[in-house]
Protein backbone atom coordinates (compact mmCIF):
# COMPACT_ATOMS: atom_id res chain seq x y z
CA UNK A 1 0.00 0.00 0.00
CA UNK A 2 1.19 3.49 -0.78
CA UNK A 3 1.69 6.12 1.90
CA UNK A 4 -0.93 8.86 2.03
CA UNK A 5 -0.04 12.56 2.30
CA UNK A 6 -1.85 15.82 1.64
CA UNK A 7 -1.28 18.55 -0.90
CA UNK A 8 -3.55 21.57 -0.74
CA UNK A 9 -7.13 20.31 -0.62
CA UNK A 10 -6.34 16.77 -1.76
CA UNK A 11 -5.17 13.50 -0.27
CA UNK A 12 -2.35 12.18 -2.44
CA UNK A 13 -0.29 9.00 -2.57
CA UNK A 14 3.39 8.35 -3.23
CA UNK A 15 2.72 8.32 -6.98
CA UNK A 16 1.20 11.80 -6.76
CA UNK A 17 -2.32 10.57 -7.46
CA UNK A 18 -5.37 12.21 -5.88
CA UNK A 19 -7.07 9.72 -3.55
CA UNK A 20 -10.71 9.40 -2.58
CA UNK A 21 -11.73 7.24 0.39
CA UNK A 22 -15.05 5.47 0.85
CA UNK A 23 -15.66 3.74 4.15
CA UNK A 24 -17.34 3.41 7.51
CA UNK A 25 -16.82 3.71 11.26
CA UNK A 26 -16.23 0.82 13.59
CA UNK A 27 -16.04 2.08 17.16
CA UNK A 28 -15.57 0.05 20.31
CA UNK A 29 -17.88 2.35 22.29
CA UNK A 30 -20.89 0.55 20.83
CA UNK A 31 -20.12 -2.65 22.69
CA UNK A 32 -21.78 -1.71 25.98
CA UNK A 33 -22.38 -5.14 27.53
CA UNK A 34 -18.83 -5.51 28.78
CA UNK A 35 -16.70 -3.12 30.79
CA UNK A 36 -14.11 -1.21 28.80
CA UNK A 37 -11.65 -1.55 31.67
CA UNK A 38 -11.75 -5.35 31.36
CA UNK A 39 -11.14 -5.57 27.64
CA UNK A 40 -7.99 -7.25 26.42
CA UNK A 41 -8.63 -6.68 22.71
CA UNK A 42 -10.72 -4.70 20.26
CA UNK A 43 -14.22 -6.12 20.84
CA UNK A 44 -14.88 -7.30 17.29
CA UNK A 45 -12.90 -9.81 15.28
CA UNK A 46 -11.69 -7.97 12.19
CA UNK A 47 -10.62 -11.11 10.39
CA UNK A 48 -10.37 -12.14 6.73
CA UNK A 49 -14.14 -12.62 6.53
CA UNK A 50 -14.76 -9.07 7.73
CA UNK A 51 -12.24 -7.49 5.37
CA UNK A 52 -13.43 -9.62 2.43
CA UNK A 53 -16.98 -8.29 2.87
CA UNK A 54 -15.67 -4.79 3.44
CA UNK A 55 -13.51 -4.67 0.32
CA UNK A 56 -16.02 -6.44 -1.90
CA UNK A 57 -18.51 -3.67 -1.15
CA UNK A 58 -16.13 -0.92 -2.24
CA UNK A 59 -14.75 0.25 1.09
CA UNK A 60 -11.11 1.28 1.20
CA UNK A 61 -10.91 3.12 4.53
CA UNK A 62 -11.96 2.34 8.10
CA UNK A 63 -12.36 4.85 10.92
CA UNK A 64 -11.32 2.69 13.85
CA UNK A 65 -12.50 4.09 17.18
CA UNK A 66 -10.79 3.28 20.46
CA UNK A 67 -11.16 4.87 23.90
CA UNK A 68 -8.55 6.16 26.32
CA UNK A 69 -10.10 4.12 29.14
CA UNK A 70 -9.49 0.89 27.21
CA UNK A 71 -5.87 1.72 26.56
CA UNK A 72 -4.84 3.19 29.93
CA UNK A 73 -7.47 2.32 32.54
CA UNK A 74 -4.85 2.73 35.25
CA UNK A 75 -2.57 5.75 34.98
CA UNK A 76 0.69 4.80 33.32
CA UNK A 77 -0.33 1.16 32.84
CA UNK A 78 -0.78 0.51 29.12
CA UNK A 79 -3.10 -2.30 28.00
CA UNK A 80 -0.54 -4.23 25.97
CA UNK A 81 -2.87 -7.11 24.92
CA UNK A 82 -5.29 -4.53 23.52
CA UNK A 83 -2.48 -2.86 21.57
CA UNK A 84 -1.49 -6.24 20.19
CA UNK A 85 -5.05 -6.68 18.88
CA UNK A 86 -4.70 -3.29 17.13
CA UNK A 87 -1.39 -4.47 15.63
CA UNK A 88 -3.22 -7.48 14.20
CA UNK A 89 -6.00 -5.29 12.75
CA UNK A 90 -3.48 -3.04 11.01
CA UNK A 91 -1.65 -6.06 9.62
CA UNK A 92 -4.86 -7.58 8.31
CA UNK A 93 -6.00 -4.25 6.83
CA UNK A 94 -2.69 -3.97 4.96
CA UNK A 95 -3.20 -7.45 3.48
CA UNK A 96 -6.62 -6.39 2.16
CA UNK A 97 -5.63 -2.92 1.00
CA UNK A 98 -7.80 -1.03 3.51
CA UNK A 99 -6.53 2.19 5.09
CA UNK A 100 -7.22 2.99 8.75
CA UNK A 101 -7.50 6.30 10.52
CA UNK A 102 -7.42 5.94 14.27
CA UNK A 103 -10.17 7.75 16.16
CA UNK A 104 -9.61 8.51 19.84
CA UNK A 105 -13.28 8.44 20.65
CA UNK A 106 -15.10 10.24 23.42
CA UNK A 107 -18.67 11.20 24.16
CA UNK A 108 -19.35 13.30 27.26
CA UNK A 109 -15.61 12.98 28.04
CA UNK A 110 -15.79 9.67 29.98
CA UNK A 111 -18.04 7.19 31.72
CA UNK A 112 -16.68 5.29 34.73
CA UNK A 113 -18.50 2.31 33.15
CA UNK A 114 -21.90 3.84 33.95
CA UNK A 115 -24.56 3.08 31.36
CA UNK A 116 -25.55 6.05 29.16
CA UNK A 117 -22.95 8.27 30.78
CA UNK A 118 -20.47 8.59 27.96
CA UNK A 119 -17.17 7.02 27.02
CA UNK A 120 -13.58 8.06 26.55
CA UNK A 121 -11.33 9.07 29.43
CA UNK A 122 -10.52 6.79 32.38
CA UNK A 123 -11.69 7.76 35.83
CA UNK A 124 -8.27 9.04 36.92
CA UNK A 125 -8.33 11.57 34.05
CA UNK A 126 -11.92 12.71 34.70
CA UNK A 127 -11.20 15.86 36.72
CA UNK A 128 -14.70 17.13 37.41
CA UNK A 129 -14.58 17.92 41.14
CA UNK A 130 -16.87 18.68 42.89
CA UNK A 131 -19.34 17.36 40.30
CA UNK A 132 -20.10 13.74 39.36
CA UNK A 133 -21.38 12.65 35.92
CA UNK A 134 -25.02 11.59 35.80
CA UNK A 135 -26.88 9.19 33.51
CA UNK A 136 -28.93 10.78 30.73
CA UNK A 137 -32.68 11.09 31.29
CA UNK A 138 -33.84 11.81 27.74
CA UNK A 139 -31.13 11.71 25.07
CA UNK A 140 -27.48 10.76 25.45
CA UNK A 141 -25.84 14.17 24.68
CA UNK A 142 -27.70 16.16 27.32
CA UNK A 143 -24.57 16.22 29.49
CA UNK A 144 -23.05 18.52 26.88
CA UNK A 145 -25.95 20.94 27.26
CA UNK A 146 -26.17 21.32 31.04
CA UNK A 147 -23.91 18.69 32.64
CA UNK A 148 -21.68 20.43 35.18
CA UNK A 149 -19.37 17.43 35.51
CA UNK A 150 -18.87 17.21 31.75
CA UNK A 151 -18.15 20.94 31.50
CA UNK A 152 -15.71 20.86 34.41
CA UNK A 153 -13.86 17.80 33.09
CA UNK A 154 -13.36 19.43 29.70
CA UNK A 155 -12.35 22.76 31.24
CA UNK A 156 -9.64 20.99 33.22
CA UNK A 157 -8.53 19.04 30.16
CA UNK A 158 -8.16 22.16 28.00
CA UNK A 159 -6.35 23.89 30.89
CA UNK A 160 -4.01 20.87 31.13
CA UNK A 161 -4.64 20.56 34.86
CA UNK A 162 -2.09 18.41 36.61
CA UNK A 163 -2.89 14.92 37.80
CA UNK A 164 -0.11 13.48 39.97
CA UNK A 165 2.43 16.01 38.77
CA UNK A 166 1.73 15.93 35.01
CA UNK A 167 -0.88 17.75 32.91
CA UNK A 168 -3.86 15.61 31.94
CA UNK A 169 -3.57 16.78 28.33
CA UNK A 170 0.13 15.93 28.36
CA UNK A 171 -0.80 12.41 29.46
CA UNK A 172 -3.28 12.23 26.56
CA UNK A 173 -0.45 13.30 24.22
CA UNK A 174 1.74 10.56 25.68
CA UNK A 175 -0.87 8.03 24.59
CA UNK A 176 -0.94 9.44 21.06
CA UNK A 177 2.84 9.28 20.97
CA UNK A 178 2.65 5.60 21.92
CA UNK A 179 0.04 4.90 19.22
CA UNK A 180 2.10 6.76 16.61
CA UNK A 181 5.13 4.68 17.54
CA UNK A 182 3.04 1.52 17.38
CA UNK A 183 1.08 2.16 14.18
CA UNK A 184 3.08 4.79 12.33
CA UNK A 185 5.10 2.31 10.25
CA UNK A 186 2.07 0.34 9.04
CA UNK A 187 1.37 0.82 5.34
CA UNK A 188 -2.35 0.71 6.24
CA UNK A 189 -2.13 3.90 8.30
CA UNK A 190 -3.96 6.87 6.81
CA UNK A 191 -3.91 9.13 9.85
CA UNK A 192 -4.79 10.13 13.39
CA UNK A 193 -8.19 11.58 14.33
CA UNK A 194 -6.88 13.11 17.54
CA UNK A 195 -10.22 13.64 19.33
CA UNK A 196 -13.79 12.84 18.46
CA UNK A 197 -16.09 15.88 18.54
CA UNK A 198 -14.08 18.01 21.01
CA UNK A 199 -16.40 19.83 23.38
CA UNK A 200 -15.53 23.36 24.59
CA UNK A 201 -16.43 22.76 28.26
CA UNK A 202 -18.16 25.65 30.05
CA UNK A 203 -17.82 27.72 26.86
CA UNK A 204 -19.84 24.98 25.20
CA UNK A 205 -22.59 25.44 27.76
CA UNK A 206 -22.71 29.13 26.85
CA UNK A 207 -22.78 28.23 23.16
CA UNK A 208 -25.76 25.93 23.72
CA UNK A 209 -27.72 28.66 25.50
CA UNK A 210 -26.93 31.18 22.77
CA UNK A 211 -28.03 28.73 20.08
CA UNK A 212 -31.33 27.98 21.83
CA UNK A 213 -31.99 31.71 22.24
CA UNK A 214 -31.04 32.27 18.60
CA UNK A 215 -33.52 29.62 17.45
CA UNK A 216 -36.27 31.34 19.43
CA UNK A 217 -35.39 34.76 18.02
CA UNK A 218 -35.29 33.47 14.47
CA UNK A 219 -38.62 31.70 14.85
CA UNK A 220 -40.17 34.97 16.04
CA UNK A 221 -38.42 37.55 13.88
CA UNK A 222 -36.56 36.07 10.91
CA UNK A 223 -38.24 37.37 7.77
CA UNK A 224 -37.14 34.29 5.86
CA UNK A 225 -39.63 32.29 7.90
CA UNK A 226 -43.40 32.40 7.25
CA UNK A 227 -44.57 33.91 10.55
CA UNK A 228 -48.26 33.14 10.00
CA UNK A 229 -47.51 29.49 9.23
CA UNK A 230 -45.20 29.22 12.22
CA UNK A 231 -47.94 30.54 14.49
CA UNK A 232 -50.43 28.09 13.00
CA UNK A 233 -47.99 25.24 13.58
CA UNK A 234 -47.53 26.31 17.18
CA UNK A 235 -51.26 26.51 17.88
CA UNK A 236 -52.19 23.26 16.16
CA UNK A 237 -51.27 19.94 17.74
CA UNK A 238 -51.39 18.21 14.38
CA UNK A 239 -49.09 20.75 12.78
CA UNK A 240 -46.68 21.31 15.66
CA UNK A 241 -44.25 18.81 14.20
CA UNK A 242 -43.82 21.13 11.21
CA UNK A 243 -42.09 23.78 13.32
CA UNK A 244 -38.68 22.18 13.13
CA UNK A 245 -38.92 21.66 9.39
CA UNK A 246 -39.42 25.40 8.92
CA UNK A 247 -35.83 25.80 10.14
CA UNK A 248 -34.32 24.81 6.82
CA UNK A 249 -30.92 25.44 5.30
CA UNK A 250 -31.73 29.08 4.52
CA UNK A 251 -31.92 30.08 8.17
CA UNK A 252 -29.23 27.83 9.67
CA UNK A 253 -26.42 30.42 9.20
CA UNK A 254 -28.64 33.03 10.86
CA UNK A 255 -29.05 30.74 13.86
CA UNK A 256 -25.48 29.48 14.24
CA UNK A 257 -23.77 32.87 13.95
CA UNK A 258 -24.80 33.50 17.56
CA UNK A 259 -22.12 31.01 18.64
CA UNK A 260 -19.35 32.13 16.30
CA UNK A 261 -17.54 34.40 18.76
CA UNK A 262 -17.39 31.71 21.43
CA UNK A 263 -16.31 29.12 18.87
CA UNK A 264 -13.45 31.42 17.87
CA UNK A 265 -12.47 31.87 21.53
CA UNK A 266 -12.36 28.11 22.06
CA UNK A 267 -10.48 27.58 18.80
CA UNK A 268 -7.85 30.19 19.62
CA UNK A 269 -7.37 29.64 23.35
CA UNK A 270 -7.84 25.88 23.70
CA UNK A 271 -8.20 23.84 20.53
CA UNK A 272 -5.28 25.21 18.51
CA UNK A 273 -2.75 24.68 21.36
CA UNK A 274 -4.18 21.16 21.80
CA UNK A 275 -3.67 20.34 18.12
CA UNK A 276 -0.14 21.66 18.28
CA UNK A 277 0.60 19.52 21.34
CA UNK A 278 -0.82 16.35 19.74
CA UNK A 279 1.02 17.00 16.47
CA UNK A 280 4.29 17.55 18.28
CA UNK A 281 3.84 14.25 20.16
CA UNK A 282 2.98 12.24 17.04
CA UNK A 283 5.72 13.74 14.90
CA UNK A 284 8.28 12.96 17.61
CA UNK A 285 7.71 9.32 16.64
CA UNK A 286 6.90 9.31 12.93
CA UNK A 287 6.32 11.52 9.90
CA UNK A 288 3.84 9.02 8.52
CA UNK A 289 0.10 9.59 8.72
CA UNK A 290 -2.17 12.59 8.29
CA UNK A 291 -3.08 14.68 11.35
CA UNK A 292 -6.87 14.90 11.21
CA UNK A 293 -8.79 17.50 13.20
CA UNK A 294 -12.50 17.92 13.74
CA UNK A 295 -14.60 20.93 14.59
CA UNK A 296 -16.02 21.37 18.07
CA UNK A 297 -19.22 19.49 18.95
CA UNK A 298 -21.47 22.32 17.74
CA UNK A 299 -19.83 22.19 14.34
CA UNK A 300 -22.13 19.19 13.82
CA UNK A 301 -24.96 21.70 13.37
CA UNK A 302 -23.09 24.25 11.32
CA UNK A 303 -21.08 26.38 13.77
CA UNK A 304 -17.96 27.11 11.67
CA UNK A 305 -14.52 25.79 12.54
CA UNK A 306 -12.53 28.69 13.99
CA UNK A 307 -8.85 27.71 13.80
CA UNK A 308 -5.85 28.22 11.55
CA UNK A 309 -4.01 25.30 9.89
CA UNK A 310 -1.77 23.40 12.29
CA UNK A 311 1.74 24.77 12.75
CA UNK A 312 4.22 23.65 15.39
CA UNK A 313 6.96 26.05 16.52
CA UNK A 314 6.11 28.23 13.53
CA UNK A 315 6.47 25.40 11.01
CA UNK A 316 3.27 24.39 9.15
CA UNK A 317 2.34 20.73 9.50
CA UNK A 318 2.97 19.16 6.09
CA UNK A 319 0.19 16.58 6.19
CA UNK A 320 -3.09 17.61 7.79
CA UNK A 321 -6.77 17.28 7.00
CA UNK A 322 -10.23 18.21 8.23
CA UNK A 323 -12.71 15.55 9.36
CA UNK A 324 -16.11 17.21 9.91
CA UNK A 325 -19.25 15.50 11.21
CA UNK A 326 -22.87 16.52 10.73
CA UNK A 327 -26.32 15.12 11.42
CA UNK A 328 -29.81 16.54 11.22
CA UNK A 329 -31.33 18.00 14.42
CA UNK A 330 -33.48 14.88 14.80
CA UNK A 331 -30.62 12.36 14.95
CA UNK A 332 -30.97 9.78 17.74
CA UNK A 333 -34.75 10.26 17.75
CA UNK A 334 -37.58 8.57 15.79
CA UNK A 335 -37.98 11.89 13.94
CA UNK A 336 -34.77 11.26 12.00
CA UNK A 337 -36.85 9.67 9.25
CA UNK A 338 -37.80 13.27 8.43
CA UNK A 339 -34.21 14.55 8.25
CA UNK A 340 -34.16 17.73 6.19
CA UNK A 341 -31.70 17.66 3.31
CA UNK A 342 -31.23 21.43 3.05
CA UNK A 343 -30.54 21.70 6.77
CA UNK A 344 -27.78 19.08 6.75
CA UNK A 345 -26.35 20.63 3.61
CA UNK A 346 -26.12 23.94 5.48
CA UNK A 347 -24.13 22.17 8.20
CA UNK A 348 -21.73 20.71 5.64
CA UNK A 349 -21.60 23.98 3.69
CA UNK A 350 -20.13 25.60 6.79
CA UNK A 351 -17.49 22.87 6.80
CA UNK A 352 -16.90 23.48 3.10
CA UNK A 353 -16.20 27.16 3.74
CA UNK A 354 -13.73 26.21 6.47
CA UNK A 355 -12.01 23.78 4.10
CA UNK A 356 -11.65 26.43 1.39
CA UNK A 357 -10.23 28.94 3.89
CA UNK A 358 -7.69 26.45 5.24
CA UNK A 359 -6.89 24.69 1.96
CA UNK A 360 -6.88 21.17 3.39
CA UNK A 361 -8.56 17.93 2.24
CA UNK A 362 -11.75 16.62 3.85
CA UNK A 363 -12.57 13.13 5.04
CA UNK A 364 -16.05 13.28 6.57
CA UNK A 365 -15.62 11.31 9.79
CA UNK A 366 -19.28 10.77 10.62
CA UNK A 367 -22.60 11.17 8.88
CA UNK A 368 -25.82 9.20 8.53
CA UNK A 369 -26.76 7.98 11.97
CA UNK A 370 -29.08 4.99 11.56
CA UNK A 371 -31.74 3.50 9.34
CA UNK A 372 -32.74 6.77 7.71
CA UNK A 373 -34.54 7.00 4.36
CA UNK A 374 -32.33 6.28 1.37
CA UNK A 375 -33.13 9.59 -0.29
CA UNK A 376 -31.21 11.33 2.54
CA UNK A 377 -28.23 8.99 2.10
CA UNK A 378 -28.28 9.58 -1.66
CA UNK A 379 -28.50 13.34 -1.21
CA UNK A 380 -25.45 13.44 1.05
CA UNK A 381 -23.39 11.09 -1.10
CA UNK A 382 -24.06 13.34 -4.08
CA UNK A 383 -23.07 16.38 -2.02
CA UNK A 384 -19.77 14.76 -0.99
CA UNK A 385 -19.08 13.89 -4.62
CA UNK A 386 -19.65 17.50 -5.72
CA UNK A 387 -17.18 18.68 -3.09
CA UNK A 388 -14.65 15.92 -3.85
CA UNK A 389 -14.81 14.69 -0.27
CA UNK A 390 -13.89 11.31 1.14
CA UNK A 391 -16.27 9.90 3.75
CA UNK A 392 -16.80 7.30 6.46
CA UNK A 393 -20.41 6.41 7.26
CA UNK A 394 -21.47 6.04 10.89
CA UNK A 395 -21.60 3.19 11.69
CA UNK A 396 -20.79 -0.31 10.40
CA UNK A 397 -22.99 -1.80 13.15
CA UNK A 398 -25.99 -0.02 11.65
CA UNK A 399 -25.65 -1.33 8.10
CA UNK A 400 -28.79 -2.68 6.52
CA UNK A 401 -28.81 -4.27 3.08
CA UNK A 402 -30.42 -1.11 1.74
CA UNK A 403 -27.74 1.20 3.15
CA UNK A 404 -25.00 -1.16 1.98
CA UNK A 405 -26.35 -1.02 -1.58
CA UNK A 406 -26.20 2.79 -1.56
CA UNK A 407 -22.71 2.98 -0.08
CA UNK A 408 -21.41 0.36 -2.50
CA UNK A 409 -20.94 2.72 -5.42
CA UNK A 410 -18.49 3.50 -8.19
CA UNK A 411 -15.93 6.15 -7.22
CA UNK A 412 -12.42 7.29 -8.23
CA UNK A 413 -10.10 5.60 -5.74
CA UNK A 414 -6.96 7.09 -7.34
CA UNK A 415 -6.63 9.73 -10.08
CA UNK A 416 -3.46 10.72 -11.95
CA UNK A 417 -4.14 14.42 -11.72
CA UNK A 418 -6.42 17.09 -10.31
CA UNK A 419 -10.04 16.01 -10.09
CA UNK A 420 -12.37 18.55 -11.65
CA UNK A 421 -15.64 16.76 -10.97
CA UNK A 422 -17.16 13.32 -10.61
CA UNK A 423 -20.51 11.79 -9.74
CA UNK A 424 -23.13 9.17 -10.46
CA UNK A 425 -26.30 9.88 -12.44
CA UNK A 426 -28.82 7.40 -11.04
CA UNK A 427 -31.38 8.00 -13.77
CA UNK A 428 -28.87 7.35 -16.56
CA UNK A 429 -26.93 4.79 -14.48
CA UNK A 430 -23.74 6.52 -15.52
CA UNK A 431 -20.64 7.49 -13.54
CA UNK A 432 -18.48 10.30 -14.94
CA UNK A 433 -15.06 11.60 -13.94
CA UNK A 434 -13.20 14.63 -15.29
CA UNK A 435 -9.61 15.38 -14.36
CA UNK A 436 -6.54 17.33 -15.45
CA UNK A 437 -3.26 15.43 -15.67
CA UNK A 438 -0.26 17.77 -15.81
CA UNK A 439 2.64 15.30 -15.89
CA UNK A 440 3.53 12.01 -17.55
CA UNK A 441 3.42 9.11 -15.09
CA UNK A 442 3.59 5.34 -14.99
CA UNK A 443 0.76 5.35 -12.45
CA UNK A 444 -2.83 4.73 -13.48
CA UNK A 445 -6.21 6.17 -12.58
CA UNK A 446 -8.22 3.54 -10.69
CA UNK A 447 -12.00 3.41 -10.38
CA UNK A 448 -13.81 1.03 -8.06
CA UNK A 449 -16.77 -0.54 -9.91
CA UNK A 450 -19.90 -1.43 -7.96
CA UNK A 451 -21.22 -3.59 -10.84
CA UNK A 452 -20.06 -4.90 -14.22
CA UNK A 453 -20.09 -1.99 -16.68
CA UNK A 454 -22.04 -2.13 -19.93
CA UNK A 455 -19.85 0.47 -21.64
CA UNK A 456 -16.75 2.52 -20.82
CA UNK A 457 -15.79 5.74 -22.58
CA UNK A 458 -12.23 6.95 -21.96
CA UNK A 459 -9.40 8.44 -23.99
CA UNK A 460 -6.66 6.28 -22.53
CA UNK A 461 -5.67 2.64 -22.20
CA UNK A 462 -8.41 0.89 -20.20
CA UNK A 463 -8.12 -2.38 -18.30
CA UNK A 464 -10.65 -4.03 -16.01
CA UNK A 465 -9.35 -6.30 -13.28
CA UNK A 466 -10.37 -7.96 -10.03
CA UNK A 467 -8.60 -7.88 -6.67
CA UNK A 468 -9.71 -9.34 -3.34
CA UNK A 469 -13.14 -10.01 -4.81
CA UNK A 470 -13.71 -6.41 -5.96
CA UNK A 471 -13.73 -5.06 -9.52
CA UNK A 472 -11.69 -2.08 -10.69
CA UNK A 473 -11.01 -0.11 -13.84
CA UNK A 474 -7.47 1.08 -14.60
CA UNK A 475 -6.93 3.90 -17.07
CA UNK A 476 -3.51 4.93 -18.39
CA UNK A 477 -3.50 8.47 -19.76
CA UNK A 478 -1.07 11.12 -20.96
CA UNK A 479 -0.95 14.73 -19.73
CA UNK A 480 -4.07 16.70 -20.61
CA UNK A 481 -7.76 16.99 -19.78
CA UNK A 482 -9.61 13.69 -19.50
CA UNK A 483 -13.17 12.48 -19.19
CA UNK A 484 -14.26 8.97 -18.23
CA UNK A 485 -17.84 7.71 -18.49
CA UNK A 486 -18.91 4.31 -17.18
CA UNK A 487 -22.42 3.05 -18.00
CA UNK A 488 -24.16 0.36 -15.96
Amino acid sequence: MERIFTKGSAFIDEAGRTRIFNGANLCSKDFRKDKMSERTKFPMDLDDAFFATYVQNGFNVLRLGVCWDELEHEMGKINEPYLQSLDAIFAKAAQWGVYIFLDMHQDLYGSFDKEHCGNGAPKWAYLSEPYEPKPAKWIWPEGYFWGKAVHRAFDNFWANKEVEGRGVQDRYADLWRLLARRCGESSALLGYDVMNEPFPGSIGGKMFRKLILSIAKNVLFNKKLPAHKMLGDLLSKKRRGNLLNRLDGNVIPDITKAANKLARQFGTESFTPFLQRMTRAIRAETQHGVILFEHNYFGNIGVPLQIEPIAVDGKPEASQGYSPHAYDFMVDTPGYVNALDSRVQAFFDAARQSQLQMDVPVLVGEWGGGQEPMRHVQFLLDLFDRYGWSQAYYCYHYFSEEILRELNRTYPAAVTGEIKRYGFDRAAQCFTLEYLQTEATQAETVLYLHAPPKKVEADGEVNQYGENGAEYLKIKTEPGEHRVAVYF
